[in-house]
């Protein structure tokens, strides 16, 4: 078995990291671009839900990626250090002026539009959700996603098609998955997949990735905590 998933070419296994990880999440978005939810989406219920199934995806596909030879170092996933939460910060840092600058031009330009994102994110969020709920998923979701997104798939890809190939596919891929919150899921999702793209490509190293994106989850959902 291990011999067979060690012969499997690296096409092979994008395909199973792309479908088995994202697909899920992609086509549960594109669901509710058809079937709009009637309540809010994020949920106490929801966040533990996705915990577990992101949990569960983490070990499938990870002893996955294990099996074929990967390992930490490859991933860009050495041990943590010091400076890791400072270059995190300064990448939430960096995306809040991004996001400022993007927010002020569609004020003045489309402000119906503003309006509309403003109420569908606050739509979406239930009140009370359980605050170590929420520190839990954000951990967990910052690590799962840029652990396949930027370290599995731009890894990949960069070393076959080239680096901004790799990057604009990893950015298409993270937006497909958060079609859901509609307008603000292209507002949000862009700006941080160029943004970690690049910075991946330039620093090759997961830890400030991941910790920048639970600071963005914690930021976004702590407030309905």
């Amino acid at each position: 078995m291990l011999q067979a998933l060690r012969a499997l070419s690296a096409r092979t296994e994008l395909i199973v990291i792309v479908g088995g990880v994202f697909l899920p999440f992609i086509a549960h978005a594109l669901a509710s671009l058809a079937w709009p939810a009637r309540g809010p989406v994020f949920t106490h219920d929801h966040l533990v839900a996705l915990i577990l199934r992101e949990a569960c995806l983490f070990a499938v596909f990870g002893g996955f990626l294990a099996a074929r030879g990967w390992t930490p170092g490859r991933l860009d996933l050495g041990r943590p250090r010091a400076r890791d939460l400072l270059e995190a910060i300064g990448l939430v840092l960096a995306l809040w002026v991004v996001d400022l600058w993007l927010w002020r031009l569609l004020v003045a330009s489309l402000p119906g539009l503003a309006g509309a994102i403003v109420r569908a994110q606050h739509a979406m969020m239930a009140p009370r959700l359980g605050t170590g709920t929420v520190w839990i998923l954000s951990a967990v979701n910052g690590l799962f996603e840029e652990v396949f997104l930027c370290g599995c798939l731009i890894g990949v890809l960069r070393r076959r098609h080239g680096d901004w190939a790799s990057v604009n596919a990893s950015v298409a891929i993270r937006l497909s998955y958060h079609l859901y919150q509609g307008a603000a899921g292209v507002f949000v999702a862009v700006p941080v997949g160029l943004l970690f793209g690049v910075w991946y490509l330039r620093f090759g190293r997961l830890w400030p990735l991941a910790l920048a994106h639970a600071l963005l989850d914690l930021m976004a959902l702590l407030p309905y905590a």
